[in-house]
């Protein structure tokens, strides 16, 4: 909690504000234009719909780019000569950048967790309608689904209960490390926010990619249910592994200009 006091503190009111109105309002839109909308012909859905929605489509679109944009400035901070100096090693500012990552992921993946259930339960009406003709999974599928996911599990692993918070702390943790890392070797801070931006596009666009794409939930959870390998664990070990790696190749940056 005192780590996170203090990200939005050196953060500008105005901006925290922008960020949270953003979030806040292109979760429902987003509701709204791809599910609700189309009801007609794509079938009735429900807030399991809603998450997957946001977690394959909101997501990348406009959560990823906004968090990113308010971790930069975050960073941006951090990466001062002034702040440097007060730091043992260069190896020391990394993981004190990796703290910020993960507290800003871990937050913003819950706070994301929060408005998709709120707004989808509202705009939707339905928590669970898969077992209903006409439903959303029944159009999609041709049948209706016997086997009713666990909620907590369910939201657990879109990352958006646990699956949805996994796959969104993943996505933004996996993409902010991604932009940090490109910053650190190019001293571009706009390389870094671009760099993760355009992996995160292209793996979406392209179906395909183990960053930011391959453990999402998606049209196949209504055969296959959550997967834990999949949707919970392969996501927490891509974690790891980024943070591991990302700590061990840094070198020596120079920080004074």
């Amino acid at each position: 909690m005192k780590k996170l006091k203090i990200l939005f503190n050196v953060s500008e009111a105005a901006l925290t504000a922008a960020v949270f109105v953003l979030v806040t309002a292109l979760v429902p839109m987003d509701i709204i234009l791809k599910l609700v909308s189309q009801s007609v012909i794509n079938g009735n859905p429900c807030l399991y719909d809603a998450l997957i929605s946001v977690n394959v489509s909101t997501m990348w679109r406009y959560v990823v780019p906004f968090v990113l944009f308010y971790v930069l400035y975050i960073q941006k901070y951090d990466l001062n000569s002034a702040i440097v100096i007060r730091r043992k090693n260069v190896r020391n500012v990394w993981i004190n950048s990796q703290i910020n990552m993960v507290v800003a992921a871990g937050f913003f993946s819950a706070y994301i967790t929060v408005v998709t259930l709120v707004a989808g339960y509202l705009m939707t009406g339905k928590v669970y309608n898969w077992d209903e003709k006409f439903s959303k999974a029944f159009m999609a599928t041709g049948d209706i689904v016997q086997n009713r996911p666990s909620l907590w599990l369910f939201i657990i692993a879109t990352g958006n209960s646990v699956a949805f918070v996994i796959e969104a702390f993943a996505i933004l943790y996996v993409s902010g490390t991604l932009m940090m890392i490109m910053w650190w070797f190019t001293n571009n801070q706009w390389a870094g926010f671009l760099a993760a931006l355009a992996v995160s596009s292209f793996e979406n666009m392209a179906y395909m990619g183990f960053l930011t794409y391959y453990y999402k939930l998606r049209g196949n959870i209504y055969m296959n249910g959550v997967q834990i390998w999949r949707n919970i664990l392969y996501p927490l070990i891509l974690c790891l592994a980024v943070s591991l790696v990302t700590t061990v190749i840094i070198r020596r940056k120079d920080f004074f200009r």
